[in-house]
């Protein structure tokens, strides 16, 4: 028989269990609302991590942050000393950038009671969390870089100085708006320079991504074994099935998947389509991209929700082992409703973990040791010692193998941490969107998802690994050059690029990508180059 615990015990086990930013119970702030619940707190064990790991992952961690670091606007200008968030927001144009649709909507705070969305799935938030769920999180977030003492106030000022980074990068590339600063294709609300179909242009660019979504919610609609399935719905409500098996699937395909590809390709949304298509008829899904497992389960979870008749897609994807997933869902669904939640993966490795690689890690054995062990890129060399990589054979090239992979280290961290670093990094967000005037508080959701978009549109530009820029970021500025304004020899662009002239596909705020020359070096090879694979960077201060 367990023994009886005292008055003191148990209010020690009330405190640990308080919320720290909040101070009261957890799990209270999401749940509000009629129809709203959330799962109960899990007691979490204390973690943490290799002290010599942490120690070297702190370093990188420091040196990539540091005063005139990655977070740190390297075009433009810089926030004045003495200037506040706010003033430097309002005077950079990011009022502009980022338009607060929620507020003019008049969406609730995230702790006021509201409506849920049945395509947003309610997710515990960093608010909602267990003190030792909270302090898991946290020693996750120190681990990987974060400064010990705060870490969630470190990782909020590194989402505050990225922020004026990307604004940085807007005023110098001469546009407030682009699709990168809209959530995979959101509408915009502020005007851009005026010329002869520049502005169709733009807004065609932003707009696309929904556009192609809500041809696949119509090609779903229509399809008559989709109408005969649903015959007891109104054509409101069948719409609305369509949409949420389209949101659903996107979400389910988009690992390892490209969101968009040339001009007219949409490798996510067309093998969505195509995975609802198979739960609708039987047949197996025709491979577009991506991975097969993830495209068949969402056959499957279309196919399930279409027999069941329940299109409320809370039931997919379990908000704790999926948080990113059903938060990108959500995402599509309505980027500004009281429940956006912060989209969390490798693509935000340069905010969330400067200095962390987001190459794979490398798979060995051996070593005495059983199971495997992973390397990654900042490991030293003496790691591999008496250790045997481990290759497995290559789908896409038979007869031959490669390197088995694990986890890069934002991934790595973001499964460590479970889903309560998913959780603090919303809140981070939030924080941050609030402390430079671009949400109403820390409890609003405005904003969070516009705001990581263009965070990632930017990391695009900085990473050495990943060929692309302002170009495929900013079509406004990109159809300056096909508009020849301000772009010599704008005509003879494989020309100029053999004669090894700058580039020439942009305006003169532009030179060619350090990260990206080089494609081709010989005058003989100079005809294959394609000049859209020939990224622009912007001129930095003093070129």
């Amino acid at each position: 028989m367990a023994a009886k615990k005292s008055p003191a015990q148990k209010a020690a086990e009330t405190r640990a269990r308080r919320n720290p930013l909040t101070g009261g119970e957890p799990n209270t702030y999401s749940a509000v609302g009629e129809g709203r619940s959330l799962p109960a707190p899990t007691n979490v064990r204390a973690w943490k991590g290799d002290g010599r790991e942490a120690s070297r992952l702190r370093a990188q961690h420091v040196e990539a942050t540091k005063p005139g670091g990655l977070p740190d606007a390297q075009v433009g200008y810089r926030k004045p000393e003495g200037m506040s968030d706010r003033h430097f927001t309002w005077l950079s144009g990011g009022h502009h950038m980022f338009p607060n649709e929620g507020a003019e909507r008049g969406n609730a705070a995230i702790n006021e009671p509201h409506a849920h969305h049945p395509e947003v799935t309610v997710q515990r938030r960093a608010e909602d969390l267990s003190g030792g769920e909270y302090r898991k999180g946290t020693a996750v977030l120190a681990h990987f870089g974060h400064d010990p003492k705060d870490p969630v106030g470190s990782l909020a000022d590194l989402h505050s100085r990225t922020l004026h980074r990307v604004m940085a990068e807007h005023n110098q590339a001469g546009v407030e708006e682009s699709s990168s600063q809209k959530f995979y294709g959101g509408r915009t609300q502020t005007e851009i320079p005026s010329h002869p179909d520049m502005d169709a242009k733009h807004y065609d660019g932003v707009n696309a991504a929904q556009t192609r979504l809500r041809q696949a919610t119509q090609t779903v609609s229509n399809h008559p074994q989709f109408a005969s399935q649903t015959a007891g719905l109104e054509r409101s409500d069948r719409q609305a099935a369509a949409r949420a098996l389209v949101h659903q699937a996107a979400a389910d395909t988009s690992p390892n998947n490209k969101w968009r590809d040339g001009e007219h390709r949409w490798p996510n949304i067309e093998q969505a389509e195509e995975a609802v298509k198979s739960g609708i008829t039987g047949e197996a899904p025709k491979f577009i991209g991506g991975r097969i497992q993830n495209n068949d389960k969402a056959a499957g979870r279309a196919a399930d929700m279409i027999q069941s008749g329940q299109f409320d897609t809370h039931g997919y994807g379990n908000p704790k082992q999926a948080a990113k997933t059903v938060a990108f869902r959500g995402a599509l669904a309505d980027v500004n409703h009281a429940d956006a939640y912060k989209v969390s993966d490798v693509h935000e490795a340069s905010v969330v973990a400067p200095g962390l690689s987001t190459s794979k890690s490398k798979v060995y054995v051996g070593g005495g040791k059983s199971g495997n062990t992973y390397i990654h890129p900042d490991h030293p060399k003496s790691a591999t010692k008496g250790l045997t990589q481990v290759f497995v054979p290559n789908n896409s090239r038979e007869g031959t193998l490669k390197p088995k992979v694990g986890l890069a280290r934002t991934e790595e961290m973001l499964a460590k941490g479970d889903s309560y670093v998913h959780a603090l990094n919303d809140h981070a967000t939030r924080r941050a969107l609030a402390d430079n005037g671009l949400s109403r508080s820390v409890n609003h959701a405005d904003n969070v998802h516009p705001a990581q978009a263009a965070a990632w549109g930017s990391q695009q530009m900085i990473r050495k690994d990943v060929m692309v820029s302002h170009a495929d970021q900013y079509p406004v500025v990109r159809d300056w050059g096909h508009e020849g304004i301000n772009v010599p020899n704008h005509g003879d662009v494989l020309g100029a690029l053999s004669r090894g002239e700058t580039h020439t596909h942009m305006g003169p705020q532009f030179r060619s990508n350090p990260n990206t020359t080089g494609i081709s070096k010989s005058p003989e090879t100079a005809h294959l180059v394609n000049p859209t694979k020939s990224k622009p960077y912007p001129v930095m201060p003093g070129e």
